[in-house]
């Protein structure tokens, strides 16, 4: 019979931490599969018609979460934090990297903040016709 220990102290808990983020990423896969991607403009008028549901991504610590304020700006009312996962509906896009979005779940209307330089919360596409 074989015995196989598990490492112990600092590397147990890298060896841990990195089997749990490959396998984390694998259900995040299984419950949020790929779909096809289409750059966009950002000059492109929102499409809500189109079926296309946004999802918010890549909030991180300190906050977790992407706002949804009343008003487009840092000091417009609080309407609702959006973590990860949480699917949308395109309004209007402005050029300054506010949206006017629907959250899918509620109905919540809102702005948020699409970008601010190289980071992105909103993505594109899962579609309302996918399995």
């Amino acid at each position: 019979m074989i015995n196989i220990n598990p490492p112990r102290g600092l590397v147990g808990v890298v060896v841990g931490l990195l089997m749990a983020g490959f396998f984390g990423v694998l259900i995040y896969r299984e419950l949020y599969p790929p779909q096809s991607i289409q750059p966009f403009s950002h000059t492109e008028p929102a499409s809500a018609a189109s079926g296309e549901w946004y999802f918010v991504d890549d909030t991180r610590p300190p906050d977790p979460y992407l706002a949804l304020l009343k008003n487009p700006g840092d000091d417009g009312p609080h309407v609702m934090d959006m973590p990860n996962g949480t699917l949308l509906e395109v309004l209007e896009k402005r050029q300054d990297g506010w949206w006017r979005v629907r959250v899918m779940s509620n109905d919540r209307e809102g702005w948020a903040l699409n970008r601010s330089g190289d980071r992105v919360w909103i993505h594109c596409c899962r579609t309302s016709h996918a399995d």
